[in-house]
């Protein structure tokens, strides 16, 4: 096998293997945060506020900001991402609000941590995980080509 076509193999594993590695810890660091909530998670009702438009480098989603007040008073405004009914909230519609007391702007909508959120969480393991594989069937095919010459 020639060296280019090797290094081109080995390139493409990399890349698979940077991109599934990526995933990954922006997956695990999601359910870190997710578990960090379900824990430490406080119970408030919140008004939405505004809607802001995210533009990610597929698509572009509007979500809510909803404004709460925390426990000891303070008053906080946060984009909600995650939740139950997050994208069918209205301009002043009052929500349950479960924040993190450590974080509060680390905080969903709704009365208990959604088991959407969760298939979130796996779709990004499962594209993880399909990257990180596909980055060693590259490696394999290009050792045993190489190997085969």
């Amino acid at each position: 096998m020639r060296v280019d076509v090797l290094l081109s193999f080995l390139g493409v594993a990399a890349c698979c293997w940077l991109v599934g590695g990526f995933a990954l810890v922006i997956g695990l660091r999601q359910l870190r945060r997710h578990r960090s909530l379900e824990a430490h998670g406080v119970l408030v009702s919140g008004i939405v506020t505004d809607f802001r438009l995210v533009v990610n480098t597929d698509f572009s989603r509007t979500y809510p900001v909803l404004r709460f007040r925390t426990m000891d008073g303070q008053d906080v405004e946060t984009l909600i991402q995650v939740g139950r009914g997050v994208t069918r909230l209205k301009l002043g519609q009052v929500a349950p609000v479960i924040y993190d007391a450590s974080n509060p702007r680390h905080a969903t909508v709704g009365t208990s941590i959604s088991s959407a959120s969760w298939v979130g969480f796996a779709i990004v393991f499962v594209v993880a995980a399909m990257f990180l594989l596909g980055g060693l069937v590259f490696l394999a095919v290009s050792l045993i080509a190489a190997l085969a010459t």
